[in-house]
């Protein structure tokens, strides 16, 4: 690994679990192996250092929803929702630091807005074009499906930023993963008794 992506490395990890006004470049570049002189060697400075690593961290960050359409019955809406729900859950714990990154800085970093590694727009095309496809097939009645996205992406967010913000959650175990499923699971019954 050469210096740039240890550096990279180091701040993902330092901006994601004190955030970016409490990390310093002397310590990220201490948590790199490296010396500060290095880091401003190879960025400007820690705003640089910042969007370079979320950029080369959102860039590795592209959603295969293959494997997802295979699990897929397009028959029982409930049975898909959830496996749906736990791709998403599944991608966001993987990513976790640029899952934590982005929420948690999102308020505090305004350009920060540019980057979209919470691959919120794919996840909404995605649902958006599942059911019209359930639609097509009369196992759904016509609603705004725009709406319902939005509704199942931000239940979602909200129970990822509860354990990754909030509780300062990093490791997810099976049982923490499903304890969030769960939660999000409530929140589908109730859609789908809309979508039937």
């Amino acid at each position: 690994m050469n210096a740039k992506s240890k550096l990279q490395f180091s701040a993902l990890k330092n901006f994601s679990e004190i955030g970016y006004y409490e990390s310093t470049t002397l310590q990220i570049s201490k948590d790199a192996g490296l010396s500060e002189a290095t880091l401003f060697r190879t960025f400007d400075n820690k705003e640089d250092l910042y969007y370079s690593t979320l950029t080369y961290y959102s860039d590795t960050s592209n959603l295969n929803f293959y494997p997802l359409l295979s699990n897929l019955t397009f028959n029982d809406i409930q049975f898909d929702l959830t496996q749906i729900t736990e791709f998403i859950v599944d991608t966001y714990i993987s990513r976790i630091h640029m899952t934590r990154i982005l929420i948690s800085n999102l308020i505090q970093v305004k350009s920060i807005r540019e980057h979209h590694s919470l691959v919120i727009s794919e996840i909404h095309s995605f649902l958006m074009n599942y059911f019209v496809e359930m639609n097509i097939r009369n196992l759904i009645c016509s609603l705004d499906y725009d709406t319902i996205a939005n509704s199942i992406i931000s239940c979602i967010l909200y129970e990822i930023t509860q354990e990754t913000v909030f509780n300062k959650k990093v490791d997810f175990t099976k049982k923490d993963k499903e304890k969030i499923i769960n939660k999000i699971n409530s929140t589908l019954d109730v859609i789908c008794l809309f979508l039937l």
